[in-house]
């Protein structure tokens, strides 16, 4: 087939991104497939247990992606990309199981196994894209372009999504059910196009001596960076349940919760369209502190006035910062650890980060603050935790004579002596 043999010549970077595309709208689908049932179908009252329990749910496939799935990217030749094929595929195989069990027990483990795929197919990306790149000028680029395709895959999906499941619901079928299903479809187009993706790996990966614990803590940059990025992230989570429960508590219109979600992918939209022009001028870390900063000075002018349209902005700068930040924190890991841990590393990442989402959701749902207070409460931890991360940050590289590169030197390329240790149960 001619189209076909077009996709294998093309670059192994394009070939990611016609994959990511299509994974990122079939996970747009199966969102859109369960939405309603946890939050927007009971009362406000009703609904803080439900998105607790969610909450909880979210962090259970970490059980099974930090000390299962990274090794595994790491120890089998070709891991990432079989990893890549695997949860694509797996996930179209859990929304057909879950398109006929919509209304039964067995959604929930359907939709545990679809969580850990999904996270599996998250660590694994963030782990192949250093060997489909040149060099590592070409990092925050390259996942700048993953992440606007993303935003593109899940907007191009949603819009026929939502006249799908209304068209379903007129002719008296489940909207929800058919949804999954055709999600489920989507995914095997996915894992059609992942096989397509070449094996490679960077050069010197095997060359690292691996052992003891705590890698990262050998990697200064990683070790200094990971904790500002997840409270970056625990903004998010913190963000956007507290919206969610100001807005409805104060009467707000749907369509206004709608738009603050519409803000928000917009700012994330942004920070991936930015990244990329920023990181001409500005190193990975300084970008990092700057997204934690202009996310808190947002949420703090908020707080002042609290009008629709300042919701809509600290909405939008949040997600400007959360996508900004975690590509400059991608970029580094991905330019600092070695290749021989780099899947390890990125599903530990992975587990703490959700864990502060979790954690960011959880204290704006138990704890009923109003919007306004939890704006500015917001705004003020990202700001210290921006300045402090930059001042400790120059402090560490005046220290070492190097800000945050690697061991060896200032390349940020482990060399053939470093040794990376790796946490025992890896």
């Amino acid at each position: 087939m001619e189209w076909l043999s077009r996709l294998r010549g093309r670059p192994p970077l394009q070939r990611l991104m016609a994959t990511h595309v299509v994974s990122t709208g079939a996970d747009a689908l199966v969102a859109l497939s369960l939405a309603g049932s946890i939050f927007f179908s009971v009362s406000v009252a009703d609904a803080r247990p439900r998105v607790l329990l969610y909450l909880l749910l979210t962090m259970a496939p970490f059980a099974v992606v930090s000390p299962v799935i990274g090794p595994a990217l790491d120890r089998a030749r070709g891991g990432r990309r079989i990893m890549l094929v695997f949860c694509t595929a797996g996930r179209g195989v859990m929304c057909v199981l879950m398109s006929r069990h919509m209304d039964g027990l067995l959604l929930f483990p359907e939709a545990f196994t679809l969580l850990v795929l999904q996270k599996g197919y998250a660590v694994a990306k963030g782990a192949v894209v250093p060997s489909y790149v040149d060099d590592e000028s070409q990092l925050v680029t390259a996942n700048s372009r993953l992440s606007i395709l993303a935003v593109v895959g899940g907007a191009v999906a949603l819009i026929p999504g939502l006249g799908f499941v209304a068209l379903t619901d007129t002719l008296g079928y489940s909207g929800s059910a058919s949804l999954a299903l055709v999600a489920g479809l989507v995914f095997f187009v996915a894992a059609f196009l992942a096989v397509q993706l070449p094996n490679r790996q960077t050069s010197g990966g095997p060359a690292h001596e691996v052992h003891g614990e705590h890698e990262d803590a050998r990697m200064p940059s990683i070790d200094h960076a990971w904790w500002a990025m997840a409270v970056l992230r625990g903004s998010v989570g913190f963000l956007a349940f507290l919206l969610a429960f100001a807005l409805r508590g104060d009467g707000q219109p749907s369509w206004f919760l709608g738009l603050v979600v519409i803000a928000s992918a917009a700012g994330g939209f942004l920070g991936a369209l930015t990244a990329p022009l920023v990181r001409r001028v500005l190193r990975e870390e300084i970008m990092l502190g700057s997204a934690l900063i202009v996310s808190g000075v947002a949420c703090a002018v908020a707080a002042v006035g609290f009008l629709q349209i300042h919701v809509a902005l600290a909405a939008t700068a949040v997600g400007w910062g959360a996508s900004f930040g975690r590509l400059a924190f991608d970029s580094l890991v991905q330019r600092d650890a070695p290749e021989s841990v780099r899947g390890r590393v990125f599903a530990r990442f992975e587990t703490r980060f959700q864990l502060a989402w979790v954690l960011g959701g959880f204290l704006s749902t138990a704890i009923a603050i109003g919007g306004r207070v939890g704006l500015t409460l917001l705004g003020v931890a990202l700001g210290i935790v921006g300045v402090a991360y930059l001042v400790t940050g120059r402090r560490d590289a005046t220290d070492d004579g190097v800000l945050h590169r690697g061991s060896n030197g200032g390349s940020g390329k482990a060399g053939p002596t470093d040794s990376y240790d790796v946490d025992a149960e890896d």
